[in-house]
């Protein structure tokens, strides 16, 4: 049966979801697995009366999640530095 795939594009761009997609197919098949297997995909989505409207009402909550991941990933490369350091 092999493994699901589940996307949850939140940092990457939709166009990857094809090429990740892909990915899985071809990996399954060098596997020797049949069958499209299986795959989920998470988005996340706002609805308002007018697209101006939903930007307007979801940009401070939108905006709070990139920046909660980028101070998280800044504090993980701050705190891997010394491990990669010690690789060179």
């Amino acid at each position: 049966m092999g493994f699901a795939l589940f996307l949850a594009p939140r940092t990457t761009a939709v166009s990857n979801l094809t090429r990740l997609i892909g990915g899985y197919h071809e990996g399954r098949a060098a596997a020797g697995l049949s069958g499209p297997g299986d795959i989920s995909v998470s988005m996340p989505v706002y609805v308002a009366d007018s697209d101006r409207q939903a930007r307007d009402e979801a940009e401070d909550s939108t905006l709070h999640f990139y920046r909660s991941i980028g101070r998280a990933l800044a504090s993980m490369r701050k705190q891997l530095r010394p491990v990669l350091a010690s690789m060179d």
